[in-house]
């Protein structure tokens, strides 16, 4: 790790720093602003952004938004107002855009920017812009000092920026979509172009289109070390909050074809399916019910062409039973208990999910969280559960044991028996082939490069050591992790770690995403590589013409996903089509009654 000097310095990237606000007879204006001289990034429109529909029934929120390539951040408030015509309120906003880096952390300086935005705001309506303006000297990018362009691991950065990183989060935003956070997990890495709908406030939004693209692309222990996959080495375009000024720009990411993450308030964009491929309704998501967000697919409908009738339309999707053996090994993870000394406090997020925006309480209130948790767990006591949940639950379970139970005609002998006993200790769900994490090694460890990459769920594993750092054990406890750099933020008063565990939890569970996604793309390159003669059906890759790609039901297979299936099949067509094995040949997967046969008895 970095030394405490460096690690902890305040950063100086801000290429602009401005302030929006809604006027009584002009609407919405940008009042004041700074950009740097070199910078190519237009402000023009951006105070609907930084101001979107709906924050109006708020006190406090967080924005999250890119433009022209810089990625920013801005503190929304609601203070009481005399002035005329202003109906008792007035609404701001202070965001800032930091320098277009490979890693650029806007969220490093939003414990300073709430300060810095809370003094602006009592200043009253005089609008004295001289805090602001120091401000914005001590934090501007200077060209003489140019940026840091040190390289850090998740567990630098994490523990670096404890009180904002979006990443935090990851644990319990997996508890709130489910299994169906691995339908986002899928379309994300397949870099199709995903739409989070909420209802303010908008932060929880906006943090989880950040943790999509890490939990896809984040794997930065291998390509640190020159051995990830070209494919990670570009994540698809994190857009933030987009407003309807912003259809423009959709059409120009979507011609790009990376891909692309956004989420929006306004609701019209749910009567526009042609604009996105997977949409992500938050606003369906109750703590005290027990409701999941809803996924919807965007599916093509050809018989519109031609009628008035819309070309796209809007179809419910969920997990499906090849994700029940993911899905698994991540919720061991989300099951571990803190060390009995940590005080493992979700971060003040959690709050925005559980509660209506009509009751939320401010951001950083733990008074107004607790009673928030206390209310939702006395409905949840007394209420019926969403019969979905049953639903999903029911799945997992029938899954898991369909999967048991014809697992060894799938993947023949070498392949792990899931349901034989397991040995205590490293868990097979943190394995990459035979690459175990060690704390203070990284997310993945050290990879022997002897070994050919599987799966992380099916592989069998050498036999089991005592470790002075054991993973996860049956017990559902965490091994403790390293201890921060002294006089960090991590480290409470009397010395106790504070979130370490959720640090902990969540490099964790990063991990196992990125194992599942190496071995994706390592056994799709296996399937794409082999010999380019026509093979009979079901029995791997076939080539057509020349010109296009037939995946068989026993490529679905090799890469774990079911062959009865639609959204599986989709996938795999997805991501072999944006690999540069495909040479932007077509892929087709043929699936018939007959090549699952085929498939399964060995024809």
């Amino acid at each position: 790790m970095a030394s405490t000097s460096s690690a902890w310095r305040t950063p100086s990237d801000i290429v602009s720093v401005f302030h929006a606000s809604f006027h009584p007879t002009q609407g919405y204006i940008v009042s004041w602003s700074q950009k740097v001289p070199d910078a190519s990034l237009s402000l023009d429109g951006i105070e609907f952004t930084a101001l979107p529909s709906g924050l109006h029934a708020l006190d406090n929120d967080v924005i999250y938004f890119s433009r022209d390539g810089y990625r920013g951040v801005s503190v929304f408030t609601r203070r009481p107002s005399d002035e005329q015509g202003a109906r008792g309120f007035r609404l701001e906003s202070l965001g800032i855009f930091v320098a277009n880096a490979a890693r650029s952390f806007p969220w490093r300086h939003l414990p300073a920017l709430k300060e810095i935005a809370r003094v602006v705001s009592e200043r009253g309506e005089g609008w004295d812009w001289a805090p602001l303006q120091r401000w914005w000297e001590t934090r501007r990018l200077r060209p003489d000092v140019g940026l840091n362009n040190e390289q850090l691991t998740w567990e630098d950065e994490l523990t670096r920026y404890p009180a904002s990183h979006p990443a935090l989060h990851l644990p319990h935003l997996l508890r709130i979509l489910g299994p169906s956070s691995l339908t986002l997990y899928k379309h994300v890495l397949a870099r199709r172009r995903v739409l989070i709908y909420t209802q303010p406030p908008v932060e929880p939004a906006c943090i989880l289109a950040y943790i999509a693209a890490d939990m896809c692309f984040g794997d930065r222990e291998r390509q640190q070390a020159g051995t990830g996959h070209a494919y990670l080495a570009q994540p698809p375009s994190v857009l933030g909050l987009i407003t309807l000024n912003d259809l423009d720009r959709l059409q120009s990411e979507t011609w790009v074809g990376s891909g692309w993450i956004a989420c929006t308030t306004d609701a019209i964009f749910k009567e526009k399916p042609n604009l996105y491929d997977l949409l992500i309704d938050m606003s369906t998501a109750n703590w005290a019910t027990q409701s999941r967000p809803t996924l919807y697919s965007s599916r093509y409908n050809p018989a519109a062409v031609g009628t008035k009738k819309a070309t796209h339309r809007l179809s419910p999707v969920r997990f499906t039973w090849s994700d029940v053996r993911l899905w698994n090994s991540l919720d061991k993870v989300l099951h571990t208990e803190a060390p009995p000394d940590a005080t493992a406090d979700e971060p003040p997020i959690v709050e925005h999910i559980h509660a209506p925006p009509s009751s939320t309480p401010s951001m950083g209130s733990t008074q107004g969280l607790s009673r928030t948790n206390s209310t939702a767990a006395a409905s949840m006591a007394t209420s019926w559960m969403d019969p979905w949940r049953v639903y999903e639950e029911a799945c997992i379970v029938c899954a898991a044991v369909w999967l048991n139970g014809i697992r060894g005609a799938w993947a023949g002998a070498a392949r792990v028996d899931a349901g034989g006993p397991q040995l205590d200790g490293e868990d097979e769900a943190l394995i990459y082939g035979v690459n175990v994490r060690k704390v203070g090694q990284g997310i993945e460890g050290k990879r022997d490069k002897s070994k050919r990459p599987v799966s992380t769920s099916s592989t069998k594993s050498p036999a089991r050591q005592p470790s002075p750092n054991p993973a996860p054990s049956a017990a559902g406890t965490l091994p403790p992790a390293p201890a921060p750099p002294e006089g960090s933020s991590l480290v409470a008063h009397d010395g106790r770690p504070k979130i370490q565990h959720q640090v902990h939890m969540t490099l964790l569970l990063l991990q196992v995403f990125h194992s599942h996604t190496a071995f994706l793309l390592d056994r799709l390159g296996e399937i794409l590589q082999l010999d380019a003669q026509p093979v009979s059906t079901g029995q791997g890759i076939a080539y057509s013409g020349g010109d296009s790609i037939v995946l068989s039901v026993r490529d679905l297979m090799a890469l774990e996903l079911g062959p009865l299936s639609e959204l599986d099949a989709r996938f795999a067509q997805w991501l072999a089509e944006k690999t540069e094995l495909a040479a932007g040949r077509k892929v087709v997967v043929r699936r018939s009654w007959r090549d699952l046969i085929a498939a399964v008895f060995g024809f």
